[in-house]
């Protein structure tokens, strides 16, 4: 009977290291896929702070574009002056056509990876919440498993000690009949 106790206690140890691994296993894909938002949230600020100076240099081609309108009001007086402005005008506008479809590309690239950091984020609240479930499910089942086998073990030794009283009993009817032949 002890020896299948301990055997019992045993295999609930068993079920239980076997779910701390399993945690320490999500904790530490948990760390990865953290340490990869991280570097994410990184490249996200680079394309934002790239974003930001492109719109910058879109404000100054704006204001070239404002003074070529001004120039352009006085053409007679300041025709060559408004001539170097413009073509200075139209290499800054093909510069900056140049750079907007690199631009829209960054900012598809800025929005799959805000897709990709939402996903992550998701898996890492799935994952956590299953872990959950299956550590309480798994403590459930070994309290069970305990309980069940502390039930079993019980009724072994009630049944070890009745067998132990019918033997007395048996011992006392025999001796009583041995002193009633000597008699």
């Amino acid at each position: 009977v002890q020896r299948k106790f301990m055997s019992a206690e045993y295999d609930v140890l068993e079920v239980e290291e076997d779910l701390a691994a399993y945690y320490s296993q999500v904790q530490t894909r948990k760390v990865s896929l953290i340490e990869r938002a991280d570097q994410l949230a990184t490249t996200k600020m680079q394309i934002q702070d790239e974003e930001q100076l492109l719109a910058d240099q879109t404000v100054k081609l704006q204001d070239k574009e404002l003074q070529l309108n001004v120039a352009q009001a006085d053409a007679k007086t300041q025709e060559r002056d408004i001539e170097i402005i413009y073509q200075q005008v139209l290499r800054r506008r093909e510069v900056l056509q140049e750079a907007r479809p690199d631009m829209q590309r960054r900012r598809a690239e800025l929005e799959q990876k805000k897709q990709e950091l939402a996903r992550l984020a998701e898996q890492v609240e799935d994952e956590e919440r299953a872990a959950e479930e299956r550590r309480q499910r798994a403590q459930e089942q070994a309290v069970a498993l305990r309980r069940q086998q502390e039930k079993e073990a019980a009724a072994l030794m009630a049944q070890e000690e009745q067998r132990h009283q019918e033997h007395l009993s048996l011992m006392r009817q025999q001796q009583q009949q041995q002193q009633e032949l000597q008699k």
